[in-house]
């Protein structure tokens, strides 16, 4: 961040590819340590990841109120070192508290010599092979168009996904039981991925339907629109606690709805959030601007549905993977993200390509598309379910 907050072309597409390495490398392991502070059969790990859910909204709406408001009212790279300054504050804060961690996350997972030999080549490899990539696109030696790249990165990423949960299956030596649960998180991987390409919308065609067509004059004060992002995380923290308790009601009477059912709750949030946002554009075709309360209602219903689903994918994730691929398997969760988001700009692109006419069938189809998704989940999750080693 504090790259991207040199005002230059170049450095701004470098900083991209630093955040992009520190996010890969920060969110599996730091998610990895929270799921190590439970053992697998503790009822509160569900609570726990959605409190540590919680937490980072704490952060993100400190994020959308200072970052955003500096960047639109002052200066976009003002707002890109602000988010440094504050991530610096939290690598001080970890490295000080670290200890309150116990043994979680400390050691490596074990593997033999010749296979982390092998790992750390793949790795180095890799490391060149993009960055000759991006200083080469930098110098300006090469360009592409955007929707391309968009469509063959989603291609990309889905022969990856692929390709992993096909090793896990045939060739990386799992036992018939874990081979079940990694079924299980192929599903809840589909799932994830869908419910990022809408819930994405916010930061594409949802922000661009706010910009406008919606009011958000408030007296004499207009409102950046990068504020209205500061919803999300709001609702977050609000109903996180609710959340958390809900999980652990249900867990004590033995009423705790299974993993794929929470997913398939998530993706019917997220089309009733759709629902509401047809009815939005329908109103700002007759007049605009509309009131920010359609907007309020559909972040609620997407909150409410990213809390059901995506702690409790965290959680899942931590708890069924095979134990000598955690790591891999986090990763694995955190790519589901960036293939939804791939998605999500294919479609936000779709939707805003004329204005409000666009967006109507757009929305209408991924309304469809995920409610046929948690029907789907809903009777899977009868055959399909994650089971534990009994200590």
């Amino acid at each position: 961040h504090f790259t991207l907050a040199i005002p230059l072309e170049q450095t701004f597409i470098l900083g991209l590819a630093f955040v992009a390495i520190g996010t890969g490398l920060l969110k599996p392991n730091i998610s990895s340590i929270v799921g190590q502070l439970y053992k697998d059969q503790d009822e509160r790990r569900d609570s726990g990841f959605t409190i540590f859910y919680m937490s980072i909204n704490i952060g993100s709406m400190l994020g959308f109120a200072i970052c955003g408001y500096l960047g639109e009212r002052i200066g976009w790279h003002w707002g890109f070192g602000a988010a440094g300054v504050g991530m610096l504050f939290g690598v001080i804060q970890f490295i000080y508290f670290r200890s309150q961690l116990g043994t979680a996350g400390l050691n490596p997972i074990g593997m033999t010599k010749e296979r982390r030999s092998t790992l750390r080549l793949w790795t180095i490899v890799t490391i060149l092979f993009f960055a000759i990539l991006v200083i080469s696109g930098i110098l300006g030696l090469w360009s592409i168009d955007p929707i391309f790249f968009a469509e063959r990165f989603r291609d990309f990423l889905v022969v990856i996904s692929f390709i992993y949960f096909s090793y896990l299956f045939f060739f990386a030596g799992l036992t018939s039981f874990e081979k079940k649960n990694v079924l299980m998180l192929l599903l809840l991987f589909i799932g994830a991925a869908a419910f990022w390409s809408g819930f994405d919308q916010s930061a594409g065609s949802l922000s661009i339907f706010t910009r406008d067509y919606v009011n958000l004059t408030f007296g004499s004060f207009q409102a950046p629109v990068s504020w209205t992002q500061f919803l999300n995380p709001l609702f977050v923290v609000m109903f996180a606690p609710f959340f958390a308790y809900l999980w652990v009601f249900l867990g004590k009477r033995n009423l705790n709805p299974n993993t794929p059912i929470k997913f398939a709750i998530g993706l019917i949030f997220m089309g009733l959030g759709f629902i509401v946002m047809l009815f939005a554009v329908q109103y700002a075709m007759v007049e605009a601007p509309v009131s920010v309360q359609w907007l309020l209602l559909t972040y609620l219903l997407h909150t409410f549905g990213e809390l059901a689903l995506s702690p409790v994918g965290l959680s899942a994730f931590s708890r069924y993977s095979p134990k000598k691929y955690l790591g891999q398997m986090m990763g694995l969760w955190f790519l589901a993200s960036s293939l939804g988001g791939v998605l999500a700009g294919l479609f936000g692109g779709e939707a805003t390509e004329s204005g409000l006419n666009s967006m109507t069938p757009i929305f209408s189809k991924l309304i469809y598309y995920y409610l046929i998704l948690a029907a789907v989940l809903i009777v899977l999750s009868f055959y399909i379910k994650g089971k534990l080693y009994k200590s």
